[in-house]
C-alpha cells in the first residue's frame, strides 16, 4: 500500500531516532503531528515506528501528544505507544498511564505498561507520581494513588498509608495491597504493621508475605483435610455400626450390599475401609472379585494398597497370580503390599517370587518388603543366594545397598552355609550397622564355626571404637555353648575395665551369657564380679547370674552338697553366704537343705542379715530337729519380736524363759526379747520381773550381765511411778466406779503383778463398802479371779488365791 506524502520521511526519520543518528532537537526532526499520524498508518511496522519515535521524543510538545494520546486519544494510537512503553518504559509518563489504566478500552494493557513502569524504573515512576499527588485537586488523586501500587519500592508504602484516613482511602487500600500482598483493611493494622518494618525492603516485605500466605493456606488445607477426614470418620461410624448389625444378624446379603456400595463410592477412604472390611466378612472369599478388581483398576494407591492386602488374607492361593503381576506395577508401594501378600496368601511357595524383588534395579522399599517376607518364610537353602547376593551388596554404595537386611536374613535362616559371608562382613565392612548385625547373626546361627570370628572381633585392635560391637559379639558368643566358650566368658568379666577402653556393656553381656554357658564353677567369677566391678549394671548383673547358676545347682541333688558346703564359709566370703541363703530359702530347697543338716547355719546368716521372717521359720525347724536347742529357741522369740509378733514371742518365750537356767545358751537374749516385747504392749510391771536378781546376774557373761542390769536400771522407776499412781488414782475409781475405770485397768497390767495385788487385797479388806466393791472389781480384771462381795469362806479362798496369783506367772 503506498505512503502518504511525508509518511516516508517521518518513518525514516523514526527509524534514525531510534537508531540514535538524529537527535530529537535536530532542525531535520519529524514534525510531532506527523508522528501522530503514523500511529494511524494501517501497517504494523509503521505504527510501530511511529509509537517508537513519539514516545522517545524528548520535545516537550511530543510528550504532550503522547499524554493526550494515552489520557483521551484513539485507543488505537494509545495501544499502539503503550506497547512501546512495556518494551521501553519512561518515568515521565507515569501520570498518564495512570489516568489510562481508568480507561476501559486500554486499561489492561495501560497496566501492563505502569506494571513494567514500576518494576524497571520505580524511583523515576514514584517521583513523578509523587508530584502528580501534590498538584492534582482532591477529585483527581485517584488515578495516581492506584498508579502507586505498580511501583515496586518500599518508598511508596509510607505515602499510601497516611491516605488511608482519607477520601481516597479505598485507593490507597488497593495499592498497598497490591504492593504487599496483605489483607489488612483498617490504618492502625497497616500503621502497626509499617512500625516494625520499617528497614525492610520491599522485596523483604514481598517474601515474608508470600511466606505468611503460604502458611496460612496449608493451614487452610490442612483444616480442609481434617474437616473432610472428619466427616468420613462420621460416615464411617454410621457404616460399622450398620455392619455390625447385620453381622449379628448373619445377614449376608444385607453386609454385601454396604460394602460393594463404598467400592464404587467417590471417597478414596471408604474404599479403603470396605476392602479393609472384606477380611472381617461373614464370608470373605464372596469378596475376592471386587477386590482383585480394585487391585487392577482403582486410581488411588492406597486403595489398592488394601485391596493387595487383602487379597493375600481372603483369596489365599486363588488371589496369587493376581498378586504375581501387582509384583510388576510400576508404583514401590503396590509392589510392596504385593510382596506381603504373596508371603500371606502362598507362604514358602511364594519364595522364588519375592526373592526376584531383591533385584538391585528394585527400589530399596520393595527389596526390605522382599527381606523382611523371606526372614518370616525362611525358605530351605536360600542361605547361598543370601550370602552371594550379600558380598555383591557390599560393594555399593551405603545409601543404596541393603547389606544389613541381607545379614538379618542369614541369622534368621541359621544355616551354617552363611557363616563365610559374615566372616567376610566382619572383615571387609567398614559400616558400623552391618558389623553389629553380622556379629548378631553369627550367634543366631549358633555354630562353634563363629567361635574364632567372634573372638577376633572381640580382641580388635580397635575395639575401643566400636564398644557396641563388641558387647554384641560377646553376647553372640555366650549362644555357642561350650567349655571354651564359658572359659573365655569368665575371663571377660575382668576385662574392658581400664579408663581408655571402658565397655561395662560387653561385662554386663558376660555375665549375662554365663547364665546360659557356665557352670556352677563359674559362680565364684562372677562374685567376685559382683564385689569389684565398678559398674552397677555390670554387678548387678553379675549377681542375678551367681544367683540362677546356684539354683540351678541346687536343682540337681549331685551339686546340692557342693553348695551347701559354701556355708560354712559364711565368714570368709559374705556374697557366698548371702547366694546360698537366697538359694536354699526357697520352697524347692527347703527340704533338702533340712535334710543335710544345715538349718542352723542357714537361720544364724537370716538373723544376721536382719531377715527376721526367714529367720524365724529356720529356727523353728532347728528346734523341731533339737529340742535342747536353747540358742536356736531364743533366736526364734528374739526373731518374732523384730518381726512384730509380740503376742507369739510372749507366749513362746514365756515358757522358755522358765525352763532356762542362768547360763544357758539364749537365756540373756531370750530374757532381753521378751523384755522388748512386754514393754512394747505396756506392760511394765511384767517386764521389770523379767529381770534377774543379783545373783543371777553373777553368774552371766559381762555383756549379757550389763544389758539385763540396763533393762533393770530402766524399768524400776517407771515401775515405782506406775505404782503411785495407781495408789493415788484408786479414791477417785471406788468413788465414780465407770469414770476412768478402762484406763485404771491398763494402769493395772502395766504395773508389777506382786505390787497391785498387794495394794488391791489390802483395800478389798477396807472398812468402807464403795473400796472394797473397787478392789474386788479390779482384782478380777487384773488377774481373772472372781472376788465374792460377801464375807465368807468363797471370799476368803477367792482373796488367797489372788495373792498367789503372782507366784503362778512366768518370769
Amino acid at each position: 500500500m503506498p505512503c502518504r506524502p511525508g509518511i516516508a520521511a517521518f518513518v525514516a526519520a523514526a527509524m534514525a531516532l531510534r537508531a540514535g543518528a538524529m537527535p530529537p532537537e535536530d532542525p531535520r526532526a519529524p514534525d510531532v503531528q506527523g508522528l501522530v499520524e503514523g500511529l494511524r498508518d494501517p501497517r504494523p511496522e509503521v505504527r510501530a515506528r511511529s509509537a517508537a519515535a513519539l514516545a522517545g521524543d524528548e520535545r516537550r510538545e511530543a510528550a504532550d501528544a503522547v499524554a493526550r494520546i494515552l489520557v483521551e486519544g484513539d485507543p488505537a494510537e494509545a495501544r499502539e505507544i503503550i506497547l512501546f512503553l512495556c518494551d521501553r518504559p519512561d518515568g515521565r509518563f507515569a501520570r498518564p498511564l495512570s489516568h489510562a489504566m481508568r480507561r476501559p478500552p486500554v486499561a489492561a494493557a495501560a497496566e501492563e505498561a505502569m506494571d513494567c513502569l514500576g518494576r524497571r524504573r520505580p524511583s523515576a515512576a514514584l517521583s513523578e507520581l509523587r508530584e502528580a499527588l501534590d498538584q492534582a485537586p482532591l477529585e483527581e488523586r485517584s488515578p495516581f494513588i492506584a498508579a502507586m501500587g505498580y511501583v515496586r519500592t518500599e518508598h511508596a508504602i509510607p505515602l499510601l498509608i497516611p491516605l488511608l484516613n482519607s477520601r481516597d482511602s479505598e485507593a490507597a487500600s488497593a495499592a498497598l495491597r497490591r504492593l504487599t500482598t496483605l489483607p489488612y483493611t483498617e490504618p492502625r493494622d497497616w500503621n502497626f504493621w509499617w512500625d516494625r518494618r520499617r528497614d525492610m525492603t520491599l522485596e523483604e516485605i514481598v517474601r515474608e508475605s508470600a511466606r505468611r500466605l503460604r502458611d496460612e493456606n496449608a493451614a487452610l488445607r490442612t483444616a480442609l483435610e481434617r474437616e473432610t477426614a472428619r466427616a468420613n470418620e462420621l460416615e464411617k461410624a454410621g457404616l460399622k455400626e450398620r455392619l455390625r448389625a447385620v453381622r449379628e444378624k448373619k445377614d449376608q446379603a444385607a453386609e454385601k450390599a454396604i460394602l460393594e456400595k463404598q467400592f464404587a463410592g467417590s471417597s478414596a477412604g471408604l474404599r479403603v475401609w470396605a476392602v479393609e472390611e472384606t477380611r472381617q466378612a461373614l464370608k470373605p472369599d464372596e469378596f475376592l472379585p471386587a477386590v482383585l478388581k480394585l487391585l487392577a483398576e482403582d486410581p488411588v494407591p492406597a486403595v489398592r494398597v488394601a485391596a493387595a492386602k487383602s487379597a493375600g488374607l481372603i483369596g489365599k492361593e486363588r488371589a496369587v497370580d493376581a498378586l504375581r503381576r501387582c509384583l510388576d506395577d510400576e508404583l514401590p508401594a503396590i509392589r510392596v503390599a504385593a510382596v506381603d501378600a504373596l508371603a500371606e496368601a502362598a507362604g514358602e511357595k511364594a519364595a522364588p517370587d519375592i526373592e526376584r524383588m531383591l533385584d538391585p534395579a528394585q527400589a530399596r522399599s520393595v527389596r526390605e518388603a522382599a527381606l523382611a517376607a523371606l526372614k518370616v518364610l525362611r525358605p530351605k537353602g536360600f542361605a547361598v543366594s543370601a550370602a552371594r547376593l550379600l558380598e555383591a551388596e557390599l560393594g555399593r554404595p551405603p545409601q543404596e545397598n541393603v547389606a544389613s537386611g541381607l545379614v538379618e536374613l542369614l541369622g534368621a535362616l541359621r544355616d551354617e552355609a552363611g557363616l563365610p559371608a559374615l566372616v567376610r562382613v566382619l572383615s571387609t565392612s567398614t559400616d558400623k550397622n552391618v558389623r553389629f548385625r553380622a556379629v548378631k547373626a553369627l550367634g543366631e546361627i549358633g555354630s562353634l564355626k563363629a567361635f574364632a570370628p567372634l573372638v577376633a572381633e572381640i580382641d580388635r585392635p580397635d575395639a575401643g571404637q566400636a564398644k557396641d560391637i563388641v558387647a554384641e559379639a560377646v553376647a553372640a558368643l555366650a549362644g555357642l555353648g561350650g567349655e571354651d566358650v564359658r572359659l573365655r566368658l569368665e575371663k571377660l568379666l575382668g576385662e574392658f575395665r581400664d579408663h581408655d577402653n571402658p565397655n561395662p556393656k560387653a561385662r554386663e553381656n558376660a555375665a549375662r551369657g554365663l547364665v546360659r554357658a557356665g557352670t556352677l564353677a563359674s559362680v565364684d567369677p562372677l562374685l567376685r564380679c559382683a564385689k569389684s566391678d565398678p559398674d552397677a549394671a555390670v554387678r548387678k548383673e553379675a549377681w542375678a547370674a551367681a544367683l540362677a547358676l546356684s539354683d540351678a545347682a541346687a536343682a540337681r541333688l549331685e551339686a546340692l552338697e557342693a553348695l551347701l558346703s559354701k556355708i560354712g564359709e559364711a565368714e570368709a566370703d559374705a556374697p557366698w553366704r548371702i547366694v546360698v541363703r537366697t538359694i536354699l530359702v526357697k520352697p524347692g530347697n527347703f527340704d533338702a537343705a533340712r535334710v543335710k543338716g544345715h538349718v542352723r547355719p542357714l537361720a544364724d546368716d537370716c538373723f544376721a542379715q536382719k531377715d527376721w521372717t526367714n529367720a524365724l521359720k529356720w529356727y523353728g525347724e532347728a528346734v523341731a530337729q533339737n529340742a535342747e536347742d536353747t540358742g536356736s529357741a531364743a533366736r526364734a522369740v528374739t526373731s518374732q519380736v523384730r518381726s512384730g509378733d509380740l503376742k507369739g514371742a510372749i507366749e513362746k518365750g514365756g515358757p522358755l524363759v522358765a525352763r532356762l537356767a542362768p547360763g544357758a545358751p539364749g537365756y540373756a537374749e531370750a530374757r532381753l526379747a521378751l523384755i522388748e516385747a512386754r514393754s512394747q504392749r505396756g506392760e511394765t510391771g511384767r517386764a521389770l520381773a523379767l529381770c534377774p536378781e543379783d545373783g543371777v546376774l553373777a553368774v552371766l557373761q559381762a555383756a549379757d550381765r550389763d544389758a539385763l542390769t540396763a533393762e533393770r536400771k530402766r524399768l524400776e522407776p517407771l515401775c515405782s511411778r506406775i505404782v503411785e499412781t495407781l495408789e493415788m488414782r484408786f479414791p477417785a475409781v471406788a468413788a465414780g466406779p465407770e469414770e476412768g475405770w478402762k484406763e485404771y485397768v491398763d494402769l493395772l497390767k502395766s504395773a508389777p503383778p506382786a505390787a497391785a495385788v498387794t495394794f488391791l487385797a489390802g483395800r478389798a479388806e477396807s472398812a468402807e463398802a464403795a473400796e472394797k466393791a473397787a478392789a474386788g472389781r479390779a482384782l478380777e480384771a487384773l488377774t481373772g479371779i472372781a472376788v465374792p462381795a460377801e464375807e465368807g469362806d468363797a471370799r476368803r479362798a477367792a482373796l488367797a488365791s489372788v495373792r498367789a496369783w503372782p507366784s503362778t506367772l512366768t518370769p
